[in-house]
């Protein structure tokens, strides 16, 4: 459990939960995160080539579609965060921990997935976490936002784009694409194409960790 002094842990789980903010119909409930868009365009091979049966950690699952949208794709998904919905197919494959000390074996997975997330956290953790995730998997994908949630106030550790881009480099990431605003393209009922922005001016980065 993340154990850095003045973060409250309650607090967080109170705010990220069903009954704060992601049950919060202003703030994008039912699905709040972004991330799920991308999960969908990364299974049907939209914007990033998924291998079949991959094996995939959720960094900052939260309410857990994400990780519902990889199962039902037939990959192996767990998650962790501080928060577990109340939902059995994701009670089962989600544990309780933090990003900083993820307890899990090295390269244990192909993939990381994590979206939404590091604006969330305090950007003194922001290095641990990301060797955390470069220890656990083989490649990574990240979204992040990269402006301020005005109303919610809960992105504090906002930077530009360039800032993360950088960041991943000289932690050792090998960036193979990085892209600002991306449009994520979904396709519904089998024929019909949706474009969704990705909101919250954000970026998205992944590549080999």
């Amino acid at each position: 459990m993340l154990k850095e002094k003045n973060f409250p842990i309650e607090e967080f789980r109170n705010l990220y939960s069903t009954k704060g903010i992601f049950g919060n119909i202003i703030y994008g409930a039912p699905i709040p995160s972004k991330g799920f868009k991308h999960a969908v365009a990364m299974c049907q091979n939209w914007s990033f080539r998924l291998d079949p049966k991959a094996r995939i950690l959720v960094i900052g699952a939260g309410a857990g579609y994400e990780l519902i949208v990889f199962c039902k794709y037939g990959h192996e998904c767990y998650g962790i965060d501080f928060y577990i919905p109340n939902v059995e197919a994701v009670r089962e494959r989600s544990a309780i921990a933090s990003a900083s000390a993820i307890p899990f074996k090295d390269k244990e997975f192909d993939m990381l997935f994590c979206t939404e997330m590091m604006e969330h956290v305090p950007l003194k953790m922001t290095d641990k976490i990301l060797a955390e995730c470069k220890r656990v998997a083989e490649r990574f994908y990240f979204t992040i936002a990269t402006v301020k949630d005005t109303g919610f106030n809960t992105h504090i550790n906002v930077h530009p784009s360039h800032f993360w881009i950088k960041k991943f480099e000289e932690l050792g990431f090998e960036v193979e694409h990085a892209e600002m605003n991306p449009i994520v393209y979904t396709v519904i009922g089998g024929k019909h194409i949706i474009k969704y922005p990705s909101g919250n001016g954000g970026v998205v980065i992944y590549g080999k960790c």
